[in-house]
C-alpha cells in the first residue's frame, strides 16, 4: 500500500485539483550506477535516461505545469 506523504490543491480554469505527494517509485540514477562493476554510464544509457527527462518536462510545461522544487 501506498501512503501519501502529503497533499495540497491547485485552482484552475477547469476547476480545484487535489494533488498528492509520493515517494518516488523505482530506483535513483546512483542506486542503478552502482548495479555496474565500474559504477558508470555509458553514454547511450546518459542520453536516453535525459530524452526521457526532457520528454517529461517538455510534456508537462506543454500543459502550463512548472516544476521548481523546494527551494
Amino acid at each position: 500500500m501506498r501512503v501519501a506523504l502529503d497533499d495540497f490543491k491547485i485552482d484552475s480554469p477547469a476547476g480545484l485539483h487535489q494533488c498528492l505527494v509520493f515517494t518516488p517509485l523505482g530506483l535513483t540514477y546512483t542506486q542503478v550506477r552502482n548495479v555496474f562493476p565500474e559504477r558508470t554510464f555509458d553514454k547511450e544509457m546518459v542520453q536516453m535516461g535525459m530524452y526521457v527527462v526532457l520528454l517529461g518536462l517538455d510534456y508537462l510545461h506543454g500543459l502550463g505545469v512548472v516544476h521548481t522544487g523546494n527551494a
